[in-house]
């Protein structure tokens, strides 16, 4: 709990905000929404919109979609606390409500996506090898929104950037699922059988890459890779942007 939350609660027409502050919109609605010269369009409790239209998309690219799987992982009583600020009329508060709760959503937004591949790695550990070895070609690109969020973290003013990039951003997706499929499809194995898959996901990758594009290809893969690791290595370890910069 946070102090916003303790003072939204306090609140004697706590309720009554609650209530206010569930309205939201359609999602046929939500599509006649103007952007702003940034490209953001603002939605009435983007929170509420999130649970009822967890897949809208909008109509064109040059839109920022508001909507944030996260927002899925809200508890029932955070949900109403910052509903209750948004019919208090205190939207800044609001927001800063949801940037408080950033770290925390990752985590169990990150928990819930491991727990769900691992359960199909144990049903399907062929097809799992075969995902991750092709995701390989993913990795560059991983590369580039870790650094990206690098470099945006080192520049933050807000307080929270004090600790560091965090390990749970959605920057390290494809580490993080390429982590879960060989520790779950390797759970039973042991050390000769570890080092065995290893060998035959990194040749799968290398042999990937270079038909794709070549030996030039197989290196940056394999470089984005040990990078992208060694990144995720230092977020959680609770290394600086500059850390993070530096050992990717």
């Amino acid at each position: 709990m946070t102090d916003l939350s303790y003072g939204a609660i306090r609140d004697p027409d706590y309720q009554a905000h609650v209530t206010s502050g569930k309205k939201t919109i359609s999602a046929d609605e939500a599509y006649l929404l103007v952007p702003d010269e940034n490209g953001r369009i603002e939605i009435p409790n983007i929170v509420e919109f999130t649970f009822q239209n967890p897949d809208w998309q909008p109509h064109s690219s040059v839109i920022i979609n508001p909507v944030r799987e996260e927002y899925l992982y809200l508890s029932a009583e955070e949900r109403q606390v910052y509903a209750a600020l948004l019919g208090a009329g205190k939207k800044e508060q609001a927001a800063r409500f949801l940037e408080l709760l950033e770290r925390p959503l990752n985590a169990r937004r990150q928990l819930a996506q491991n727990e769900n591949l691992a359960r199909y790695c144990d049903e399907h550990p062929i097809a799992a090898t075969m995902i991750n070895i092709s995701s390989a070609l993913l990795m560059p690109i991983e590369l580039i929104q870790i650094l990206g969020e690098a470099v945006q973290l080192k520049g933050s003013k807000k307080p929270e950037a004090k600790l560091g990039m965090d390990p749970n951003s959605s920057a390290f997706q494809f580490t993080q699922a390429n982590r879960v499929v060989r520790d779950t499809v390797t759970a039973d194995m042991g050390t000769v059988g570890k080092v065995a898959y290893d060998l035959v996901t990194g040749a799968g990758q290398g042999i990937l890459g270079f038909a794709v594009g070549g030996p030039a290809a197989a290196n940056v893969i394999f470089s984005s890779k040990n990078a992208a690791q060694t990144a995720h290595e230092i977020a959680g370890r609770g290394g600086t942007p500059e850390q993070v910069l530096l050992g990717a």
